[in-house]
């Protein structure tokens, strides 16, 4: 209905924009809100001169803006979790977390405030009914596609929510921004927005975690060398502290001892996962369906089963690095099933 009230989260950048303005232009009543992480320019997600462009936006638009702190509530589930998985020798992804716990959780709230039933944001995925369930779908633009990060939504909070870009491209998207009475002009980050200068290695440090040097092993035990202070994932080529006369990957970082293990290899063809999370019902296991193990990474035929509680994933093909603490997404086609925290490639 084109009469119904959205609320939209705004993040300064082209995308949130937009959405804002196709909602609007097809005759919905709007509101923007924007969520304040962090305070200072660090939060790239919401930065304050980012949020001060939205604020600006709404006004030329005649729409109501509000911004929200969740400051507290993002330290306590984003970024404190975060800090823990690198000291567990884990590669996090707090972006699949924080789209339900935070930023779902908190444009929910402020809608049933305000007394409006759908919320929006700039995400590209579909949300589409069938027989009065909600369901995820991967968007038009399979570049731009962002399901991977939505992958842990509930058919609860898609039925209250509408991705108006899902069947638009990006260069489609460009192409309506230059109709906004202001330009968004901050680039696209693909780094952890609330690291500071994507300084990681700084950032890990500042909350207490040791980055130090540290042996490096190859995969029978066999010491190398020691490897310089680095923050490691698996499938990194760098700064392994080795010269083996060939390219040598990272596959294991042992925990507590800054120790890893590299190999001439870091492929592998299944992996086990926890905090299972499906979209809508548990889907009839095992069976096969498509996966993806990271954001850029392309959906791979599998067979996903349950194993002593965990979630299975066996590939056709191995998958290079299969990282512990990122999640595998599951589809049947381009329908989101659900989603797990890797913690064991196989």
């Amino acid at each position: 209905m084109h009469n119904e009230p959205v609320l939209v989260g705004l993040s300064g950048g082209i995308d949130s924009s937009v959405a804002l303005f196709l909602l609007k232009n097809l005759g919905h009543p709007v509101f923007g809100v924007s969520l304040i992480f962090t305070p200072g320019r660090y939060n790239r997600c919401c930065a304050e001169e980012s949020i001060r462009w939205a604020e600006r936006l709404c006004a030329q638009l005649g729409v109501p803006f509000f911004s929200l702190p969740v400051g507290e509530e993002f330290e306590k589930q984003i970024i404190r979790p975060f800090v823990e998985e690198y000291a567990r020798a884990r590669t996090p992804n707090p972006c699949i977390l924080c789209n339900p716990l935070i930023k779902w959780r908190y444009l929910l709230m402020w809608a049933d405030k305000l007394g409006v039933p759908k919320i929006a944001t700039g995400h590209y995925a579909r949300v589409v009914e069938v027989n009065g369930e909600y369901q995820l779908f991967r968007a038009k633009d399979r570049e731009k596609d962002q399901s991977y990060f939505l992958a842990r939504l509930s058919s609860v909070a898609l039925a209250r929510t509408i991705f108006p870009l899902g069947d638009y491209t990006k260069e489609e998207v460009r192409e309506i921004a230059k109709k906004l009475p202001l330009t968004p002009d901050r680039p696209e980050s693909q780094e952890v927005c609330f690291v500071p200068d994507d300084d990681l290695a700084g950032f890990l440090r500042s909350r207490g975690l040791a980055v130090s040097s540290g042996p490096t092993y190859d995969i029978h035990g066999n010491l190398l060398g020691y490897h310089p202070p680095a923050v490691f994932t698996i499938g990194q080529r760098h700064y392994l502290g080795v010269a083996t006369g060939k390219p040598m990957y990272v596959v294991k970082i042992i925990p507590g001892t800054n120790a890893i293990v590299i190999d001439s290899s870091a492929y592998s063809g299944s992996l086990l996962a926890d905090n299972i999370s499906w979209v809508n019902d548990v889907p009839k296991l095992p069976a096969r369906f498509k996966a993806r193990i990271r954001y850029r990474h392309t959906p791979a035929d599998c067979y996903v089963s349950f194993d002593s509680g965990f979630l299975r994933v066996d590939f056709d093909t191995p998958q290079w690095a299969i990282t512990p603490g990122q999640y595998v997404t599951i589809y049947d086609d381009d329908r989101v099933l659900g989603c797990a925290r890797i913690i064991e490639k196989l």
